[in-house]
């Protein structure tokens, strides 16, 4: 069940750090992933990438974006905490893209 709380006029918390557990954010944070995308991650696992993420944003001192690649189980993968800038996330997936390329042409 999602806790949902009222922060500001027009904005809601799904969930706070004083909660117990991460199954509820976890569910949240996962509600626009297919099933099919996420049949070969254990729950577990998706629980730890949530926990990472969680980590991360609650290192942020400031309003500055923070970005960390973190691996959980077999797969590394890219973080990013903001508060509102647009394109920051198209900006770090078109670049970590661009770089896979690069480093999977110069392995062949």
């Amino acid at each position: 069940m999602r806790k949902e709380q009222a922060h500001m006029p027009g904005e809601k918390t799904l969930w706070t750090a004083e909660e117990d557990s991460l199954e509820d954010l976890t569910e949240a944070y996962y509600s626009h992933v297919s099933r099919e995308d996420l049949w070969s991650v254990s729950a577990q696992e998706q629980i730890e990438r949530v926990r990472a993420h969680v980590e991360l944003a609650a290192s942020r001192t400031t309003s500055e974006p923070r970005a960390a690649v973190v691996t959980v189980g077999r797969r590394s993968i890219v973080l990013v905490v903001t508060a509102d800038m647009p394109y920051l996330v198209d900006s770090v997936t078109a670049e970590v893209t661009r770089s896979a390329s690069s480093w999977a042409s110069s392995t062949m």
